[in-house]
């Protein structure tokens, strides 16, 4: 359906964080796969603005895609030690999140 005023404000939003992140990213952190991840979210915010379509099922996406977002970086910077019981319960949110959002959740998201 037509995305609302207000998922159109979200998707802006979201738009200006992505295109901050791919310069941070390309600039300061050198950061490849991170650009190439940005580029296609804001490749497909762009085109859900453009047509202002379906705002609410890239909005659940992108929400979905990033909840594990955190456990992810909590264990790839080192802020829960390696072997400890911290790293080990941020790895399986982390596995659990990123699974269930993209296959569970994922699956049953499509365009009515």
């Amino acid at each position: 359906g037509a995305s609302t005023p207000e998922e159109a404000t979200l998707l802006s939003a979201s738009l200006g964080y992505f295109i901050v992140d791919i310069f941070l990213c390309t600039f300061i952190l050198k950061d490849w796969e991170s650009v190439a991840h940005h580029t296609f979210c804001v490749v497909g915010e762009i085109g859900v603005l453009y047509t202002g379509l379906s705002g609410y099922i890239i909005i659940a996406f992108l929400f979905i895609a990033e909840l594990s977002s955190p456990f992810l970086y909590a264990f790839e910077t080192g802020f829960a030690p390696e072997g400890s019981l911290a790293a080990l319960v941020c790895q399986g949110l982390f596995a659990v999140l990123f699974i269930g959002g993209r296959l569970g959740a994922g699956t049953v998201m499509q365009p009515k």
